[in-house]
């Protein structure tokens, strides 16, 4: 019978007691299962018999190397890099399309990649591939196999750790004079203010600045209780907490051990204040650009290419009475930190924010000449209200407490972790004294001081 005949089926069953006869010239049977052929001569099948396992075509597995065919020892999460496998002869197209590939991250189950026999290429008799992770492990391997994976047949893979929390940016400081250096250290965070402007002399007898002679007999205790009101006075009254946290701070000062201020409670009040807030997007967009520059690769930080900016200060009208323009006003210094990175796609990342502000509880000098006693037309001049109200004698007392009697500034620390906010937008915050330096414009935004 000339032609071609097609039979689909899903079940074929042939019977016969005589002679079945095929003559063509090329005779294909495909079997999803198994395919037995049974006869006392010619083909003789009488088991079936299984294919043959995996170490007898796959003899070793090799990689990962980078884009230069050079074998790495560590790799980066969602970076593509080679691995071959060698067969122990030259595969036809089709076997070089049945070689698999999985992973297995730590204490996991062994995971396939999932498409990966049709990204197979074919170099002699090496089958190679490209192929990347995003999840973190400590130590993984990845396998090439035909039916099931083995170790024999296995590379071992290590990541490039990043040790976290990593330093991702800080600030230029608070003044010009106070430039803190590109390459941190621990140096950094001993932050204080001028603790060498003392008073002339033992008493302050014969001392310059305007107003501090009518001080002479002043005693220590009347001196805190100045100092006390002034702090206290700007605190709502319903604010129960930041109250606690004001005479907290007050009461170490006292104290004159000096030392670390740092409670919850002031961290929270500071996340929810308008100043932060609009730091935070500032900061979170910078951010942003900076890991699009990197392909999101932490590996590349490095301590001389930090993302840098301006401090803030608390000096909205809210923060004369809620206790921030008092206790800190203008911040010091900032560190930031990356925290629980995670790498979700080759575009994408899930990570945690870790803010540290520093400042000080303290007075230097010029602290003093502005915010100081004043008398007659001198307190009408000033600027500022709190020494137009008590003519600047809760300063002085103050920085005489600080400086005559021994009592040592502290350092307040506020700790913030929060999730990271990307934002992908032309300008998200603009400086609020200059509106060319916004954050679509890094030449100009947060420009370091001259």
């Amino acid at each position: 019978m000339a032609g071609q005949i097609t039979i689909n089926a899903k079940n074929i069953i042939g019977n016969a007691s005589g002679t079945i006869q095929n003559d063509a010239k090329t005779i294909k049977n495909s079997a999803g299962t198994k395919f037995t052929q049974n006869g006392k001569k010619g083909v003789n099948n009488d088991k079936n018999e299984k294919r043959k396992p995996v170490a007898k075509l796959i003899t070793k597995v090799e990689g990962p190397f980078d884009e230069k065919n050079i074998k790495v020892a560590k790799i980066k999460l969602g970076v593509f890099y080679k691995y071959s496998a060698t067969l122990s002869r030259k595969p036809t197209d089709a076997e070089v399309k049945m070689i698999r590939w999985s992973h297995k991250l730590d204490d996991a189950k062994i995971e396939e990649f999932n498409g990966a026999p049709s990204s197979n290429s074919l170099s002699g008799q090496k089958v190679t591939i490209n192929l990347r992770l995003f999840k973190d492990f400590k130590k993984g391997r990845i396998y090439a196999f035909l039916d099931k994976p083995d170790e024999k047949h296995s590379v071992i893979i290590k990541p490039n750790v990043v040790t976290l929390p990593i330093l991702i940016g800080y600030s230029f400081g608070f003044n010009n004079n106070n430039r803190f250096p590109a390459l941190l250290n621990p140096a950094v965070k001993n932050i204080s203010l001028k603790q060498n402007d003392t008073v002339s002399g033992a008493s302050v007898t014969g001392i310059t600045e305007p107003g501090l002679e009518t001080y002479a007999t002043t005693t220590e205790k009347v001196l805190a209780e100045r100092l006390t009101n002034l702090i206290m006075n700007r605190v709502n009254d319903d604010n129960k907490d930041m109250s606690a946290v004001a005479q907290a701070i007050v009461n170490q000062f006292l104290a004159k051990g000096g030392g670390v201020y740092h409670h919850p409670l002031l961290d929270s009040f500071v996340t929810k204040d308008t100043n932060f807030i609009s730091f935070d997007k500032a900061f979170s967009y910078k951010i942003y650009k900076k890991l699009k520059k990197i392909n999101n690769d932490l590996t590349q930080v490095v301590p001389n290419d930090l993302v840098r900016f301006d401090n803030f200060a608390f000096n909205t009208f809210a923060n004369n009475y809620d206790g921030l323009a008092i206790l800190i006003h203008a911040i010091e210094h900032i560190e930031v930190f990356i925290e629980e990175y995670k790498v979700l796609s080759a575009s994408s990342v899930s990570f945690k924010l870790k803010y540290i502000i520093y400042d000080t509880f303290g007075l230097d000098i010029e602290d003093l000449r502005r915010f100081g006693k004043r008398t007659g037309a001198d307190i009408t001049l000033s600027n500022d209200r709190l020494v137009r109200a008590n003519g600047g004698e809760a300063f002085s007392a103050w920085w005489l407490l600080q400086n005559k009697f021994g009592c040592k500034s502290v350092q307040t620390q506020i700790i913030i972790t929060m999730p990271a906010k990307i934002y992908d937008k032309t300008t998200v915050y603009t400086h609020p004294n200059d509106p060319k330096k916004n954050t679509s414009n890094d030449t100009n935004y947060n420009i370091p001081p001259k």
